[in-house]
């Protein structure tokens, strides 16, 4: 039987290393079972949203 692989990518753009958002999603790492990966947009100084 073919199990069904699953990968989640996680945009974090928090600035805080340690802050309530990262606690959550390091909870949410604890429930996925598959492969995941996590992308500290604060650090490369990348926008999730656009200001005009």
């Amino acid at each position: 039987m073919r199990r069904e692989y699953n990968k989640t990518l996680i945009f974090n753009g928090a600035p805080r290393k340690n802050g309530d958002t990262v606690q959550i999603i390091n909870k949410l790492i604890e429930l996925l079972q598959d492969e995941y990966k996590v992308i500290d947009t604060y650090l490369y100084g990348l926008p999730l949203v656009q200001r005009a």
